[in-house]
C-alpha cells in the first residue's frame, strides 16, 4: 500500500527584521564624525566666498537696498467719456425736400416755407463699462547677498555644497527679475555663478558623498530638536496657565464678613456711658503722676 504524503500548513511570511538601534556611544561617535564633515565643508566654502567677495562687490550690498521691494503702484483708472451724437428729427407731411423761391433764404424762428423745424435731440449713448484691470503681478526677490552668506556659513545652515550654490542662484534669480533696470548687473550674476560652479567641481566626490550622508543626519537631529524646543514651551505655557488659574481661584474670591454692621444689623455690644472710658483712661494717668511725685519706686 502506498503511503500516503503529508500535507504541510502554509504559513505566513514572516516580516522582515527591525533595523538594529544604534547605542547611545555608537550616536555620539557618529555625530562626532558628522560635526567634523560639517567642518571640513566650511573650511573648503570659506575661501571661495571670500573669492567671490573680492571680485563680485557688488553683490555684497543688501539686497533690499539694491532693488526695489515695495509693490508696483496701480495705474490710474481713465474717467468714462459719453459718446455724444446729434441728429436732427423733422416732423412733416409735405415732400422730404425744401424749396427755396427767389433765393429766400429760412427764416431764424425755425420755419422754412411752412415746414415747422424741430431742434437736435441730442443722444447720449452710454459707453459699456470696461473691467478694472488685473492687479500687477508682484515679482518674487530673495534677500540674500554675499555677506549674508557668509554669516550663514558660520552659523551651519550650509550643510551641503548644493545649498551653497543654491543661494547663489537666487542672487542670480533676484538680477534675472530686475534685468530691465541693470542688464549689466545680469551679467555679472551669471559670471559669479559660473565661477562658483567650478569651484564646486573641484571638490573631491568623497567629501561630496559624506556630506550628503551627513545632511540626512543632521537634518533629522535639528527637526528633533525643534520638535524638544516647542513641546517644552507648552508645557511651560500650561503650567503657566494651571497656576494663574489656582492663583487667580484663591485671591480673587473673598469670604463672607460677619460684621453685623456689614450685614445691616445693630452691634450685639453696646456702650451706656461713653465718658466712661475717657474717665478711666485719665484716672490711670493721674494715679501715676502722684506715684512718681511720692517717690515710689519702679
Amino acid at each position: 500500500m502506498p503511503r500516503r504524503k503529508r500535507i504541510l500548513e502554509v504559513l505566513e511570511i514572516a516580516p522582515p527584521l527591525e533595523p538594529r538601534k544604534p547605542s547611545a556611544a555608537e550616536l555620539a561617535v557618529q555625530e562626532e564624525n558628522d560635526q567634523r564633515v560639517l567642518a571640513l565643508l566650511k573650511y573648503r566654502l570659506e575661501p571661495m566666498l571670500t573669492t567671490l567677495k573680492r571680485k563680485f562687490k557688488r553683490f555684497t550690498k543688501r539686497a533690499t537696498e539694491e532693488y526695489s521691494f515695495d509693490p508696483v503702484p496701480m495705474e490710474d483708472v481713465q474717467p468714462t467719456l459719453e459718446v455724444m451724437t446729434m441728429s436732427p428729427i423733422a416732423r412733416t407731411n409735405a415732400p422730404a425736400y425744401v424749396d427755396i423761391v427767389n433765393g429766400d433764404l429760412p427764416a431764424i424762428n425755425g420755419h422754412v416755407n411752412g415746414i415747422a423745424i424741430e431742434p437736435p435731440v441730442v443722444v447720449v449713448e452710454p459707453q459699456p463699462e470696461q473691467p478694472p484691470p488685473p492687479p500687477p503681478v508682484q515679482q518674487m526677490l530673495y534677500d540674500i547677498d554675499l555677506e549674508r552668506m557668509h554669516t550663514y556659513l558660520y552659523k551651519g545652515r550650509y550643510i551641503t555644497p548644493d545649498d551653497f550654490l543654491e543661494d547663489v542662484r537666487k542672487i542670480v534669480h533676484d538680477a534675472a527679475t530686475r534685468q530691465e533696470e541693470d542688464i549689466e548687473r545680469l551679467y555679472r550674476a551669471q559670471a559669479m555663478l559660473n565661477a562658483t560652479e567650478v569651484s564646486m567641481h573641484e571638490f573631491d566626490p568623497q567629501l561630496k558623498l559624506e556630506c550628503e550622508r551627513m545632511a540626512v543626519r543632521e537634518r533629522a537631529r535639528r527637526a528633533a530638536a525643534k520638535e524638544a524646543v516647542k513641546a517644552a514651551k507648552a508645557k511651560a505655557k500650561g503650567k503657566g496657565k494651571e497656576n494663574g488659574n489656582a492663583s487667580g481661584s484663591n485671591t480673587g474670591t473673598t469670604g463672607t464678613r460677619r460684621s453685623a454692621r456689614n450685614n445691616g444689623l445693630q452691634p450685639e455690644l453696646t456702650i451706656t456711658d461713653p465718658g466712661c472710658s475717657s474717665g478711666l483712661k485719665r484716672a490711670g494717668s493721674d494715679g501715676a503722676g502722684t506715684d512718681l511725685q511720692g517717690g515710689g519706686h519702679w
